[in-house]
């Protein structure tokens, strides 16, 4: 007869764990929960990296853009000038 003391019992006697390995497949668990955290914070930290990466780039192209207008304009009006002053 066995001594179901020593057994983890899921259902039925089919599924008897000793419950030192049920402990173990327990704490390996656990490690591989505590492991799959650290993951994920690393990633969403990466994530967050990206974001402001993407945001500093946005930045920067919206004020290349203003300051090649502004280029493009000041080029105008030192054109037309110009040419105002070529009429002369």
């Amino acid at each position: 007869m066995k001594d179901y003391s020593k057994y983890y019992i899921q259902g039925s006697d089919h599924y008897l764990i000793p419950k030192d390995e049920f402990f173990e497949l327990l704490e390996e668990k656990q490690d591989l929960i505590d492991y799959l955290k650290d993951k994920i914070k690393i990633y969403n930290e990466i994530i967050e990296n990206l974001q402001l990466l993407i945001e500093i780039e946005d930045m920067n192209t919206k004020k290349d853009l203003h300051i090649a207008k502004l280029m493009k304009k000041t080029y105008e009006e030192i054109l037309s000038k110009t040419e105002i002053n070529n009429e002369r």
